[in-house]
């Protein structure tokens, strides 16, 4: 299974460091091989002032298709369980963020 991740949309209110509209995101892996019954767990990282000042905020994820991916709401954790496109959101107090998975058969 090939999974990609790609920034969907961000929604944002903001509060903390003075210069939030400066938000950075980052969210790791970018790209990612699995196979069904494989794991991996996203990571998100938020940061304002120009990325020099990080901001914190507890994520909770859900896939939005558990037929394609099953996802840990405390840690991320995501299994592939079959092919297709699902969204996995996550959901923090201040801060949502979603990326798309496509699952896919490997070559």
């Amino acid at each position: 299974m090939k999974i990609f991740f790609a920034m969907m949309a961000i929604v944002i209110l903001m509060s903390g460091c003075g210069c939030e509209a400066d938000l950075t995101i980052h969210v790791t892996p970018v790209e990612k091989q699995l196979k069904v019954g494989e794991s991996f767990t996203p990571t998100v990282r938020y940061a304002g002032c120009r990325d020099t000042e990080p901001l914190s905020d507890v994520v909770t994820w859900r896939s939005a298709d558990t037929t394609i991916a099953t996802t840990n709401s405390t840690t991320g954790l995501t299994t592939a369980g079959a092919t297709g496109v699902t969204n996995i959101p996550g959901t923090g107090a201040l801060y949502w963020t979603q990326i798309t998975i496509a699952l896919t058969e490997s070559q």
